[in-house]
C-alpha cells in the first residue's frame, strides 16, 4: 500500500509540476509572436532562434530581427493589441518598445520585403515609427504598410485607413497619406496617389492576417476619433479596405459592436455537440474542451457527456473499458481502488498538457499520442495511443531534457494506468560525444501484450489466455547512431544506423499446452545455446533522411530475422500486440522450429511534401524480401509496412471552406492484396487488426461554427467491460467502424 501511495503522490506531483512552471513562465513580453512559417530571429547579440524553437505566443525580445524565406510569414501581436503581418523574403526589425528598457517610442526598421501594421490608436501622440530604406513613417492609430525592394526602386508606404505622415528622409519632404493612398520615395515626384494595382496585389496576396483579427484592433480605435461616420445614422463603423484572414478583399463596413468576449474566455468555449458511433452502438455527445496556452504551456481539458436516450440518465452514459468515468473513486469500497479511480478519472480529463517541443531543453506532453517515434524508429515508429479515440482513451506521457552533449526521453502509453495495470512504459538516453554525431540507447517495455486477449472464462473465443501463455513481457533494447553531414534550407542529408532485438520475460509458467514455458527472462531467444550463430532475433537498419527542397525524404535498408520486426511498436501495435504475444509463446515453446529461420530484408522508402497552407501528402513502403532455408529467397515475402497520409488545409477551396485528413496505415500490404493468409492463419482485408485508419471532414460554416465527420477503424470491445470481442471461428479480432458527425462551436 506504500509503495502504491508514493507513487500516486509521484504522478500527483508531475502534474502539478507541469502546471506550476506553465504560470511561472507567463511573463508579460511586449512583442509576441502569434503564427509564423519559415521563420527565424537573429538576436541583438548576434545568436539566431529557429522555427523549431518558436511556438505561438513566443516573445521577442527587443533589437531581434525577424527574417521570413520563401513562402513565409510571421504575424506580431504587441502589448497594446496592435497587430503586424510580416510577408515572405522580409527582414523586420524592432528597434524600440515603449515601456521596454525605457523605451519612449515603438520604432520599426523594414531592411527589405513587406509588410501590414493594424494599429492600436493612442492618446493623440506619435508613437510608432516604421523606417524604411529613405523613408519614415509616423503613425498614430491606423492600418498601414510598407514594400521595400531597392533593386526594383520601391520603397513605398500605403495606407488602408486612418492617415501617416510619410517623410522622404533624403529631401525631408513629408506627406500626409491617407485612407487609399500611397507613395514611393522612388518615384520622380514624390506625392501621394491612389494606391497602385501592383500594390493591391500584393496586399491581397501576402499582407492578409491569417489568426490575428484586424477588426478587433480597429475596434477599439473608437475613442480615438479614427473612426469614419455612417453618413445616414452618424454612427461610428469600421471600415477595413485591407484584406480578410483569406487574403480576399472586403472593402466593407462594419459596424462597431458592443463588448466583445475576452480572449481568455474564448479560448475556454470550446464545446462539441453531435453523435458517434463506438461498435454496434450510436451515442450522442456533449464535449467541453476548454484551452489554455501560456507560453511554451499549453494544455486542454477533455470533459465529455457521451450518452444514449437521456443526457440525465447516468446509467446510460457511455463508460470507456467499462469504467464510469465521473465517478473519481465514489463506485469503489477498497482504499486503494478509491484513490486509483479517482487518479483515472481525474486524468482522463486532460486532451493534452505540454510544455515546450521535443529537442528543447526540456519538454513535456500528456495525453494524445498519434506520431510518437524513439530514435529512428527501429523500435518505436508512429506509435500511436489514441488509435481507438474516443471509444478508449488513454493520456500518454513524453518527457525528456536535451542538453549540448548528452539528454533523455522518457514515455508511456498511459498515465491513468501507470499504477494498476502498465503497458508501454521506457526511454532513450544519448549523448554527442564528438561534434554534431549523436549516440542513443533505447529500452521499450510492454509488461502487458496479452491484456486484449480473452479471460478464462470467455466462451466466445478459442484463444488461450495470458495466463495460459504465462503472462509475457516485451523487453525492446537498442542502439542507434546518426551523423549530420549536410544541413541547410535547400538540402539536409542525415546518416544513421540502428540495431534492436526484443526480450521476452514470462511472469509465470505457462498452463495446458504452454505448459513448457518458465516463467523468467529468455534469453536463449537473442543468443541461441545450440546454434552456430551468434545472435538470432535481431534487426538493423541503415540509411539517410533529411528533405531537397520541398520534400522530405528517408531511404534506408532493413535487415532483421526469426521473429524479429521493426517499427514494432507502429500505428496498429495496441490492436496486435496479443498477436505478437501468441507469436512470442509460440516461438519459446518450438525455437528451433524451421519456420523461425528465416531472415528478412526489405528497402524502406518514405516521402513528404506540404505546400504552403494548402495540402500535405506523405507515403512510405518497406519493401520485402526473406531467405530461409526451407524456402530460399522469395521477393515480396514477409512483413511489409505501408503508410499514406492526405491532408487538406482550411480556406484552400473556393467558396465552400472544406478541410480534412485521411491517414491509412497496416503491414501484411502485399499479403492482403494477394489473398495470402497472416502468420497466425487469419485472413486478411483491407480493414482489420493489422490496419490503422483514422480521417475527418471538416465543414467550416462560419467563424464559430464547424460541422465535422469522424471516421476511424478499432477493435471491437463490450461497453461494459472493454474486454475484446471476436469473429465467429473465435481467432479473429472483430473490427468495428467508429463514425461520427458533430458540431464545434469555438471563437
Amino acid at each position: 500500500m506504500e509503495t502504491h501511495n508514493k507513487l500516486l503522490l509521484l504522478l500527483l506531483f508531475i502534474c502539478a509540476l507541469g502546471f506550476t512552471m506553465g504560470l511561472l513562465y507567463a511573463e508579460e513580453s511586449p512583442v509576441l509572436l502569434i503564427d509564423f512559417y519559415n521563420v527565424d530571429i537573429r538576436l541583438s547579440d548576434g545568436g539566431e532562434v529557429f522555427e523549431d524553437e518558436l511556438y505561438e505566443g513566443y516573445p521577442v525580445q527587443v533589437g531581434s530581427t525577424i527574417r521570413t524565406l520563401e513562402g513565409g510569414y510571421a504575424e506580431l501581436e504587441l502589448y497594446d493589441s496592435t497587430i503586424i503581418k510580416i510577408d515572405e523574403k522580409t527582414a523586420f526589425k524592432i528597434d524600440e518598445i515603449m515601456s521596454a528598457a525605457a523605451g519612449d517610442k515603438n520604432i520599426f526598421t523594414l531592411a527589405t520585403g513587406k509588410f501590414r501594421a493594424v494599429v492600436a490608436s493612442v492618446s493623440g501622440e506619435d508613437n510608432y515609427r516604421f523606417n524604411g530604406y529613405s523613408s519614415v513613417c509616423g503613425v498614430r492609430g491606423t492600418d498601414l504598410g510598407m514594400v521595400v525592394d531597392s533593386l526594383n526602386n520601391v520603397d513605398a508606404c500605403f495606407v488602408l485607413d486612418g492617415a501617416v505622415d510619410y517623410t522622404n528622409t533624403a529631401t525631408g519632404k513629408v506627406l500626409q497619406l491617407t485612407k487609399d493612398n500611397m507613395a514611393n520615395t522612388f518615384d520622380s515626384v514624390f506625392e501621394q496617389k491612389v494606391i497602385s494595382p501592383e500594390i493591391r496585389d500584393t496586399i491581397k496576396k501576402g499582407l492578409g492576417f491569417r489568426k490575428l483579427d484586424p477588426g478587433k484592433v480597429k475596434s477599439k480605435s473608437k475613442e480615438s476619433g479614427l473612426l469614419d461616420k455612417d453618413k445616414e445614422t452618424g454612427k461610428d463603423v469600421v471600415t477595413d479596405t485591407g484584406t480578410t484572414d483569406t487574403g480576399e478583399e472586403t472593402g466593407t463596413g462594419k459596424e462597431t459592436q458592443g463588448a466583445e468576449i475576452p480572449d481568455w474566455l474564448k479560448n475556454l468555449i470550446g464545446l462539441e455537440i453531435g453523435s458517434v458511433v463506438i461498435g454496434d452502438e450510436t451515442y450522442a455527445k456533449a464535449i467541453l474542451q476548454p484551452t489554455i496556452a501560456l507560453g511554451p504551456f499549453k494544455t486542454a481539458l477533455y470533459l465529455p457527456i457521451i450518452y444514449q436516450e437521456n443526457i440525465f440518465d447516468t446509467d446510460m452514459w457511455y463508460k470507456p473499458k467499462g469504467n464510469n468515468e465521473w465517478s473519481f473513486g465514489t463506485d469503489q469500497e477498497e482504499v486503494f481502488d478509491i484513490a486509483k479511480d479517482f487518479v483515472s478519472d481525474l486524468v482522463l480529463k486532460i486532451k493534452y498538457l505540454q510544455w515546450g517541443e521535443q529537442r528543447d531543453k526540456f519538454w513535456i506532453k500528456l495525453g494524445n499520442m498519434s506520431d510518437f517515434t524513439i530514435g529512428h524508429g527501429l523500435i518505436m515508429r508512429n506509435y500511436a495511443n489514441d488509435s481507438e479515440f474516443p471509444a478508449i482513451r488513454r493520456l500518454g506521457l513524453n518527457l525528456g531534457m536535451d542538453f549540448e552533449k548528452a539528454g533523455f526521453e522518457f514515455i508511456t502509453n498511459d498515465l491513468s494506468e501507470i499504477v494498476a495495470s502498465p503497458r508501454i512504459i521506457g526511454g532513450r538516453g544519448f549523448f554527442r560525444p564528438f561534434g554534431s554525431m549523436a549516440i542513443g540507447v533505447s529500452l521499450i517495455a510492454d509488461l502487458n501484450p496479452g491484456a486484449d486477449l480473452p479471460d478464462e472464462e470467455s466462451e466466445e473465443s478459442n484463444l488461450p489466455s495470458a495466463e495460459d501463455i504465462g503472462n509475457p513481457m516485451f523487453f525492446n533494447l537498442g542502439i542507434d547512431l546518426d551523423q549530420p553531414i549536410i544541413e541547410n534550407d535547400a538540402l539536409r542529408m542525415i546518416l544513421f544506423a540502428d540495431i534492436a532485438a526484443m526480450l521476452p520475460y514470462f511472469a509465470s509458467d505457462g498452463r495446458g499446452i504452454y505448459e513448457d514455458i518458465t516463467a523468467g527472462a529468455h534469453f536463449e531467444a537473442i543468443f541461441p545455446e545450440e546454434d552456430d550463430s551468434f545472435l538470432r532475433n535481431y534487426g538493423a537498419m541503415a540509411g539517410m533522411f533529411g528533405n531537397i527542397l520541398f520534400i522530405d525524404y528517408e531511404l534506408d535498408f532493413r535487415f532483421f530475422t526469426g521473429t524479429f520486426r521493426p517499427q514494432f511498436f507502429d500505428t496498429g501495435y495496441d490492436a496486435k500486440s496479443s498477436n505478437y504475444a501468441l507469436e512470442t509463446a509460440q516461438y519459446i515453446m518450438d525455437p528451433e522450429n524451421e519456420k523461425w529461420d528465416s531472415t528478412t530484408m526489405g528497402i524502406y522508402m518514405q516521402g513528404g511534401y506540404t505546400l504552403d497552407k494548402i495540402f500535405s501528402i506523405e507515403l512510405g513502403y518497406m519493401l520485402p524480401m526473406t531467405i530461409s532455408d526451407l524456402d530460399g529467397f522469395e521477393f515480396l515475402d514477409g512483413e511489409d509496412t505501408f503508410h499514406a497520409k492526405l491532408s487538406l488545409f482550411s480556406e484552400v477551396i473556393p467558396v465552400v471552406d472544406i478541410s480534412g485528413s485521411i491517414s491509412y496505415s497496416r503491414t501484411y500490404f502485399y499479403r492482403m492484396l494477394a489473398g495470402k493468409l497472416s502468420p497466425t492463419n487469419k485472413m486478411l482485408d483491407w480493414f482489420d487488426e493489422y490496419t490503422s485508419l483514422n480521417g475527418e471532414i471538416v465543414y467550416a460554416i462560419n467563424d464559430y461554427f464547424d460541422l465535422a465527420g469522424i471516421f476511424s477503424t478499432a477493435v471491437a470491445r463490450d461497453p461494459e467491460t472493454g474486454d475484446v470481442l471476436y469473429e465467429d471461428d473465435g481467432i479473429t479480432m472483430k473490427i468495428v467502424y467508429s463514425m461520427g458527425i458533430e458540431t464545434r462551436i469555438h471563437y
